[in-house]
């Protein structure tokens, strides 16, 4: 500011300015003779006897909640209790829809104008169609 007076002073100079500031009177001296103008001292421990240091109010233990149950999850809970125990069958496979399915191939990354691209879609689509002809006749 010495060397610039005269200068008006805007919003974007206040952060050049006080950071400089800031950095010049925040040296541990300043800070010390803070702490004791406002009667902050160090900690004595001979001078505090161990009867009187108490655990801190401001942060309790934690105790572990236990979970608290939805309303639905009880009723579902509940349902699953009383509900008649019925058996599970596995499905079987179907022998007659039995085919070699053909997936389609993964063409990401590659040229399909190269001849080897081009025969696997030729492939894939002959595949298809044959299994829709014998899905249909059957």
């Amino acid at each position: 500011m010495a060397k610039q007076r005269g200068r008006v002073i805007t919003k974007y100079d206040i952060a050049d300015l006080s950071g400089k500031a800031y950095l010049k009177s925040m040296t541990p001296a300043t800070i010390q003779s803070g702490f004791r103008k406002a009667g902050i001292l160090r900690f004595d421990p001979t001078k505090v006897p161990t009867e009187m240091i108490v655990p801190s109010k401001s942060f309790p233990k934690i105790i572990p909640e236990l979970p608290i149950s939805t309303m639905k999850e009880l009723l579902d809970e509940k349902l699953m209790e009383t509900a008649p125990k019925a058996k599970l069958e596995k499905p079987k496979a179907n022998k007659n829809k039995t085919q070699d399915k053909k997936k389609k191939p993964k063409m990401g990354g590659k040229a399909i104008t190269e001849d080897s691209t081009y025969f696997l879609l030729l492939e894939y689509q002959q595949q298809r169609e044959e299994n829709s002809t014998k899905e249909k006749n059957n």
